[in-house]
């Protein structure tokens, strides 16, 4: 069943555009999903707050277990740092 109240909408950060969620989760915050945030960063960047954006009351960024420290995205990180962002490992 892919409609029912109780159902968890998955989509891609373009498709959530316009939408609002109570929780959001951005899955694979890490150099290899945000590929290309080298090409271009500051339309990455753009859609990194468009999948903020659509979260009101809580985000949850996740990352692979034992990933290497993102390089590529640090400023992503950077900015969620000094948002305050508290970053949480769980094992």
């Amino acid at each position: 069943m892919f409609m029912d109240d109780d159902a968890v909408p998955l989509m891609t950060i373009h498709r959530s555009k316009g939408l609002e969620y109570h929780t959001v989760f951005i899955v694979g915050l890490d150099d290899d999903q945000w590929w290309a945030y080298a090409k271009d960063s500051i339309e990455s960047t753009m859609t990194f707050f468009v999948g903020v954006s659509r979260a009101a009351e809580r985000l949850i960024f996740t990352r692979a277990g034992g990933s290497r420290e993102p390089q590529k995205i640090r400023k992503l990180y950077d900015e969620l740092e000094a948002a305050g962002v508290p970053f949480l490992e769980i094992e």
